[in-house]
């Protein structure tokens, strides 16, 4: 019988199941790179598939990604995660994600900025004993998840955005992405110069 408790069992099934060959072919920095088992009918339904994931992936040791990265190819499919530095939010996987899936064949890809609602650890002392416990608090518990996603093959050139309109981890509405943004500077770059931008122009 193991002594490992069940997450701990988790985590090393999470790990194991990554460890495909084709993971092995090139260098990633990729937190994943697996095998397309859930192939969509359309782009706007592969789209629907990467927010519904995106915004519902915990990590088997507890947690949330600040942002993630989707870069698939017909049968590949690569995912970043967003640095947990507030100041760096996506642009490093960005950057990396981009020199890392230049061999994409067709790619479709996707990004999200999942930082989250605000948190705030808030002192509070115990009336009876006196003694101060640490308590983590949402002072604004609603916030918003932009999105950006690009396809280049596939029969598909497109380009889509938007924001999910969050309350905690509770999606209640949807937006558009406001134009300029950091957040889409940084994820046009993914496919920036990728040879299949040229092939499969927008129209």
């Amino acid at each position: 019988m193991s002594d490992l408790d069940s997450g701990q069992l988790e985590a090393i099934n999470s790990f194991a199941n990554r460890l495909i060959p084709e993971a092995f072919e090139r260098k990633y920095s990729a937190y994943d790179i697996s095998l397309v088992t859930d192939l969509p009918g359309s782009f706007d339904g592969w789209v629907e598939q990467r927010i519904d994931f995106a915004l519902g992936f915990e990590y088997p040791f507890g947690g949330r990604p600040t942002g993630m990265i989707q870069v698939e190819s017909g049968d590949l499919r690569g995912t970043w995660h967003g640095c947990t530095y507030r100041g760096c939010r996506l642009s490093a996987e960005c950057e990396r994600a981009q020199r890392e899936v230049t061999h994409f064949d067709q790619p479709w890809m996707f990004a999200i900025d999942t930082w989250g609602p605000q948190e705030v650890w808030d002192e509070i002392e115990d009336e009876e004993t006196g003694t101060l416990d640490q308590v983590l608090t949402y002072p604004s518990p609603q916030w918003s998840a932009p999105w950006y996603a690009e396809a280049r093959g596939r029969g598909v050139a497109r380009l889509a955005s938007g924001i999910v309109l969050m309350d905690m981890w509770q999606a209640i509405g949807r937006g558009p992405l406001p134009t300029g943004t950091e957040f889409e500077r940084h994820a046009r770059r993914v496919l920036f110069r990728h040879p299949d931008r040229r092939r499969h122009r927008l129209r």
